[in-house]
């Protein structure tokens, strides 16, 4: 199915390039500070999906530091100087006060004997009488309740290794309200409830990672394939970096690292793209400059041989292979999001010969998951029974052994490709869903690329899928990762 028939069939606009790529037709626009905006006008909608991106995220952090991306995520919904505040002038003069007293803690650490001792205590009586009193001045929830209050909703924010982004739906005669408040997030953010935000961001690791059957495997797992590179930092950050975080260094890696030329907003639906542009110089423009980004660089692992890894869980057995591929931006990208699906799915290769016909496995699936300066390849497969992992590592390389000797056959491949196109295309179709596409893509370096994603995966052929396979899915540059209910963690 052509790209653009298929678009016009699901209803999703497009616009024909002088080359004949079909694009969505986004009218973009930069500020002089160099943040970016990119407009979808839909007249038909009642509202608008609105968000914003920064090019930071765990991969941005460094040991000492992990979690801060994920801790400025959650400062950013405890207000401004305008919201959440009884009296600013007196909050901000508590806070200051404790940040001066973390200092100095932080200097007594260390330190023994009875002044020591005594100073220790005294700080820690002096600090809890100006939480109190900080306490007493905030208003909390104030960026929720502004929102909700003109009926806004699906306000949210995610952090990534590459990126942090941003996003509420809200009514369309609403919409400077958010250029009000996102610039002011960003203008003049208190990071109030600092520590009493490090509990909850506590809790939330131990809801997503240390209480889920695979969490913390999976944590350990991708730390290992990764190491050496950024992208080992897990994105909630190591526990120990959290709780050892002060506020005064959060707010001098917010200043050092959310600067306009790194941000990128997104908004799709009801709005008069004129008006956009007034609003955003009037709001956003007013953003400082900052120092330009330094050009990131792909990250080459350097494992040179197999390694296999071991771990527990409260999970029946199975196993993960990871191998490097190739950033978010590299042509190849296609064609291994191309493999991915001719594994997958109950007409998959995977699934017919893994699991309904030598029945090893329970479920069986591959994923290609690009990350801006690097990617990894991942065939997950679920023991059935008492298989054992290995023999799930050795069913594997039989079929990587197949595919290498028997291409994909152009049928084959054909109904793969229809089928990632149209689940992409029904994506679009959604405009939340759209926004948050666009801001990913721009978050992982390229919001162009999100218009020519199913032309690339119409256009792979049966050899490049042989050829990614041969040259990427490589034993000596792979992590096996075992996970064996009550092994040795």
């Amino acid at each position: 199915m052509r790209v653009a028939a298929a678009c016009a069939l699901l209803g999703v606009a497009v616009s024909a390039s002088a080359h004949g790529d079909s694009t969505l037709p986004i009218e973009s626009f930069r500020l002089d500070n160099g943040m970016t905006f990119l407009m979808l006008p839909r007249p038909e909608m009642p509202s608008v999906e609105a968000g914003w991106v920064v090019g930071v995220g765990s991969a941005s952090e460094s040991r000492g530091s992990t979690g801060s991306s994920h801790l400025i995520e959650h400062m950013l919904f405890k207000g401004t100087e305008t919201l959440g505040s009884r009296d600013i002038v007196r909050e901000l003069k508590a806070l200051t006060r404790l940040d001066e007293l973390d200092a100095e803690l932080a200097t007594l650490s260390a330190a023994q004997g009875r002044k020591a001792t005594r100073r220790r205590n005294q700080i820690l009586a002096d600090r809890e009488q100006l939480t109190e009193t900080a306490r007493s001045l905030t208003q909390l929830g104030a960026v929720s309740l502004e929102y909700s209050r003109v009926g806004a909703s699906r306000l949210n924010a995610n952090t990534a290794r590459d990126f942090t982004l941003y996003y509420v739906t809200l009514p369309a005669e609403k919409l400077e309200l958010w250029f009000w408040i996102e610039a002011d997030r960003l203008l003049h953010p208190v990071f109030r409830e600092f520590e009493s935000e490090k509990g909850v961001v506590a809790e939330e690791r131990r809801l997503r990672i240390e209480s889920t059957p695979t969490g913390a495997a999976e944590e350990a797992l991708d730390s290992a394939f990764w190491r050496g590179s950024p992208y080992a930092h897990p994105t909630l950050g190591l526990p120990e970096d959290v709780a050892a975080s002060r506020r005064s260094d959060l707010i001098s890696f917010f200043e050092s690292h959310y600067q306009p030329e790194r941000i990128t907003a997104v908004l799709v639906g009801n709005f008069d793209p004129d008006r956009v542009r007034a609003l955003a110089e009037a709001y956003f423009g007013r953003l400082p400059n900052g120092a330009r980004p330094t050009e990131l660089q792909p990250i080459e692992l350097g494992r040179q041989e197999e390694e296999d890894f071991t771990q527990g869980c409260q999970c029946p057995s199975q196993v993960r292979i990871i191998y490097p591929t190739v950033p978010f931006a590299d042509p190849d990208q296609f064609a291994l999001q191309a493999l991915a699906g001719v594994l997958n799915g109950r007409g998959g290769r995977l699934y017919r010969r893994l699991v309904l016909g030598k029945e090893l496995a329970f479920a069986a699936w591959a994923q290609q998951t690009p990350l801006a300066r690097a990617g990894a390849f991942t065939v997950t497969l679920e023991a059935k029974g008492g298989t054992a992992s290995q023999r799930l590592v050795e069913a594997w390389d039989l079929e990587l052994e197949k595919l290498l000797l028997e291409p994909v056959e152009s049928r084959e491949l054909s109904r793969v490709q229809r089928r990632l196109a149209t689940e992409g295309l029904n994506q679009l179709k959604d405009p939340h869903i759209l926004m948050r596409r666009l801001l990913v893509y721009a978050g992982l370096g390229d919001w162009r690329l999100i218009s020519n994603w199913a032309a690339g995966i119409a256009g792979v052929e049966p050899a490049d899928i042989e050829r990614v396979a041969r040259e990427y899915l490589r034993r000596d540059r792979r992590l096996v990762g075992h996970f064996e209910r009550g092994a040795q963690r």
